[in-house]
């Protein structure tokens, strides 16, 4: 169970970042470019026209780079993306895959200017080739010019529901766009195969009606049963053709093809129909005419050179059994279909023996976005072929630009969504690192308290509860003096120092924690107290080594407190933490040893802490305090001049309550300020009560002020206002602080002191010697006593070496021209020999025990022979 516990402590933490971007973005482009060049085939299959070949939409070499380029391309992109992961980053390997990214690049490039080596190279969808192309260039320069660190430096791949969007969504685009342009292209095919449809029936009307005129003309004038005169048969035929303004020439032939001479002649046409009597082709429609006996049209393109002129023949036997000829413009004929609102647009015409007729304009069938094809005959004469294409207008949104648009929104719209999808991702991913880390300590990244009383909770659900359990409460001691003279940084290396050091020399089955500040938990199976005694000594010995910290070399003391779960079922598992730290508080108080193991003598004690600072505080509000003063004599005189103001309490149930319980009590549980409050308020009013004032002589109560009451910022104010509130002048008030406050803000304390010396009101430092005891700064404070601790006067008279450390501090003291007071006088040979050494002032059970407010007055107003006790040597 301590194994997978342990293994809860470490939990990675990765973000989004421009990375990430710029791979969506690869594999976005690479997937669409890949569909672009699958939609190329199957337009291919679709949609091509077989007779001619033309692919509309895009030609199977571009579809096949396409695809190409795009597997390239997604090669070298998974060798640089996952070289960090399962395959270690080497120059041949990121050689290849730079190689394939440049080979991806230049099958783009050969996709795209390919047309202009082979015009059947591509279709019409130009702006799908160059979409597909500018994502898949930027791609190939992407991982051209990266450094390869930008790939290899990826904590994770991308996740593959991530990939399988961008693939699903980039085939959505593509397809989407790819229906759009087969259902225009569908409906342009059908529009341009309708008007090729129109233009070859408009065609085949314009083509017969001079070879009907021509026709009707020769049956008029075989009807007749006399020859006319030729002029008038000249005069007739212009007068019956002259509407015909396609028609450019009118000449007579022959019976065996002879040229007569013209009708009617027009200069452009000069010399052609000479040239047709020279071809073959031309006397066979000669005989054709005479075996038929009706009109007949020449294929056009019989002439090379003029291939828009052609020949209407017909019999005319009113001139010697021979021919009329009329040559026709058939570029015009064709413009004369239609009608000025309709001009002739986008289609030429040709027959077997080519084009002789095709509308003017930029854009040819070849360059047109729809072609379509159809047949005409005129009758049995010849057959000709329409194509009818059409063209891009300028400005015209649609066919090639509408799909596009829907591709590039539907490519972008699904780099947003797989980003979306990453980003949620990443979140869930977050929120559960976040979940983690709330649950370890970010500082030495072990387990924190949260998750440490969610395991404890978890294991006394299971079996392991049977088994029992054992707990360690470590306190790394020194870590407030390493923050406050080296800085917080230097501290948190310490803690961090201490967890490593912790974790390298607990047992492996064991599992470790740190609560706060420098207090840890080692959590073990239960283990007998002779075993936990022997770990916890080891551990304290490799604990207490001094700890290299940024170069420097640290000592720290270790405490330790532990306790175990009995034989019985645990119940709440949390308890045995409180009694490790209950047993660790234990070796900090007894200061002979490091270590103590949990009884319930220490839960009695600490119960009996907690119902007594609730009863502190009550007895504060409700005034069940009181107050008793010990008096200052005089070592000269004998004399009284001064008293302390002591506190005192009784327990209504457990009795007479120590001041060295409840005070440090009061300090830990933040009531010692109310409790200074109070005492100094007592003082006040009982000093009135005790006539102090009226007395002959001022005799000063001194009053122990706490340092977190004297630090507070109206420490002035409450001092004024409590003497104005007693009617107690300043003289009458002594202040007495330990040395200890010094160590907390020095020049705060030392401008403070001289406002009360200002305002009439001396001050003590009292219990000297038991703090950071300092005659370097003693020198600097501006207080008028100090009281020496009972601790130097306890082996005075018998200890050489105590007398002369006490001789040699009373002389330093009077140097610095202030009072010398000695606490703890209980023997009249301690203050003869205090006396000697030049002591001022005695407070002791020598003197008198404390007494209440109507003792002190009594003893004030009935002196007692003080000075025989100090001068004889005999006690009360």
């Amino acid at each position: 169970m301590f194994k997978t516990l342990s293994s809860l402590a470490q939990t990675p933490v990765r973000v989004l970042d421009t990375k990430k971007y710029i791979r969506l973005y690869l594999i976005v482009s690479m997937t669409a470019v890949f569909w672009v060049g699958v939609a190329g085939w199957v337009g291919i299959w679709r949609l091509t026209s077989p007779d001619p070949v033309s692919y509309v939409f895009m030609a199977p070499a571009v579809a096949s780079l396409l695809i190409l380029s795009a597997v390239l391309l997604a090669i070298s992109f998974y060798l640089l993306d996952t070289a960090s992961i399962e395959h270690p980053m080497t120059a041949g390997r990121r050689r290849f895959a730079k190689l394939l990214a440049l080979l991806a690049l230049l099958a783009i490039l050969v996709a795209n200017y390919g047309e202009h080596w082979a015009l059947w190279w591509q279709g019409d969808r130009d702006g799908f080739l160059l979409t597909a192309s500018v994502l898949l260039a930027i791609g190939s320069l992407i991982i051209l010019f990266l450094d390869t660190k930008f790939f290899s430096d990826q904590s994770k791949p991308i996740d593959r529901r991530v990939i399988l969007w961008c693939v699903i969504g980039s085939l959505v685009s593509v397809g989407g766009a790819y229906t759009l342009i087969e259902r225009d292209i569908d409906q342009v095919n059908r529009y341009v195969q309708a008007r090729a449809e129109m233009v070859t029936e408009a065609l085949q009307l314009s083509f017969i009606q001079p070879v009907s005129a021509m026709q009707r003309m020769s049956d008029r004038w075989d009807s007749l049963d006399h020859a006319p005169a030729p002029q008038y048969v000249r005069q007739e035929i212009r007068s019956y053709l002259r509407d015909f303004t396609e028609i450019t020439r009118i000449s007579l032939l022959t019976e065996s093809g002879e040229f007569q001479g013209d009708v009617h002649g027009d200069t452009r046409t000069d010399g052609l129909l000479e040239e047709a009597l020279t071809l073959p082709g031309f006397h066979a429609i000669l005989k054709t005419t005479r075996q038929l006996n009706t009109a007949q049209m020449t294929t056009p393109g019989l002439l090379k050179t003029h291939p828009d002129v052609a020949f209407v023949l017909a019999p005319f036997e009113v001139v010697d059994g021979g021919f009329v000829v009329a040559t026709i413009d058939m570029g015009g004929l064709v413009r004369q279909s239609f009608t000025e609102d309709e001009p002739p647009c986008c289609f030429n015409v040709r027959t077997a023996l080519g084009q002789f007729f095709a509308t003017p304009g930029p854009v040819n069938e070849n360059q047109a976005i729809a072609v379509a094809y159809d047949r005409g005959q005129l009758e049995d004469m010849f057959n000709f072929e329409v194509a009818f294409w059409k063209e891009k207008m300028p400005g015209e949104i649609g066919m090639a630009d509408y799909p596009i648009w829907i591709l590039l929104i539907g490519l972008v719209f699904t780099f947003v969504a797989a980003l979306s999808q990453r980003m949620a991702q990443l979140a869930q991913e977050r929120a559960v690192e976040l979940f983690e880390n709330a649950r370890h300590d970010a500082l030495t990244d072990l387990p924190n308290r949260r998750l440490f009383q969610e395991v404890l909770q978890s294991w006394n659900r299971t079996d392991y509860s049977q088994r029992g359990l054992s707990l360690m409460f470590v306190e790394i001691r020194g870590v407030r003096l390493i923050n406050d003279s080296l800085g917080y940084e230097m501290g948190d290396a310490l803690i961090r120092a201490a967890s490593v050091r912790l974790r390298e020399f607990i047992p492996p089955f064991a599992w470790l924690a740190r609560l706060d500040g420098a207090e840890f938990v080692v959590c073990l199976p239960r283990m007998t107290q002779q075993e936990l005694t022997d770990l916890a000594y080891d551990l304290l010995e490799q604990m207490d080594a001094p700890l290299s910290v940024k170069g420097r070399h640290l000592s720290i003391k270790t405490l330790i407190g532990v306790s175990s779960s009995t034989d019985e079922e645990i119940t709440d598992p949390m308890a045995l933490v409180h009694q490790a730290d209950l047993a660790m508080l234990e070796a900090k108080r007894k200061a002979t040893t490091q270590f103590a193991y949990y009884n319930d003598e220490m839960g009695r004690a600490a119960a009996l802490r907690i119902a007594l600072a609730q009863d502190l505080g009550q007895a504060i509000k409700d005034g069940d305090l009181n107050m008793v003063y010990q008096p200052l004599v005089d070592s000269r005189t004998g004399l009284i001049v001064a008293m302390e103001s002591l506190v005192r309490w009784r327990h209504a149930v457990h009795g007479f309550i120590s001041p060295a319980v409840f005070i440090p009590m009061a300090e830990e549980s933040g009531q010692i300020l109310s409790l200074t409050q109070w005492t100094l308020e007592q003082a006040c009013t009982e000093a009135t009560e005790m006539g102090l004032p009226t007395f002959d002589r001022v005799v000063p109560f001194a009053v122990n002020i706490s340092p977190m009451f004297f630090q507070r910022e109206d420490f002035l104010t409450v001092i004024t206002s409590t003497l104005e509130r007693a009617q107690i002048e300043p003289k009458y008030l002594q202040i007495e602080v330990t040395e200890g406050l010094m160590m907390q803000d020095r020049d705060t304390t030392i401008k403070k002191l001289h406002a009360l010396a200002a305002m009439g009101i001396r001050s003590a430092l009292d219990d000297f010697g038991t703090g950071y005891s300092s005659l370097s700064y003693l020198r600097d404070l501006p207080v008028h006593k100090v009281k020496l601790d009972r601790s130097f006067v306890i082996h005075v008279t018998e200890n050489d070496v105590d007398a002369n450390i006490v001789e040699g501090v009373i002389g330093i003291v009077r140097d610095l021209e202030m009072t010398v007071v000695v606490e703890g006088v209980e023997t009249s040979e301690q203050a003869a020999l205090l006396a000697r050494f030049g002591c001022d002032q005695f407070q002791g059970y020598l003197f008198s025990k404390p007494l209440d407010c109507h003792g002190l007055r009594e003893i004030l107003h009935h002196p007692r022979d003080f000075l025989s006790l100090i001068q004889n040597n005999s006690s009360i």
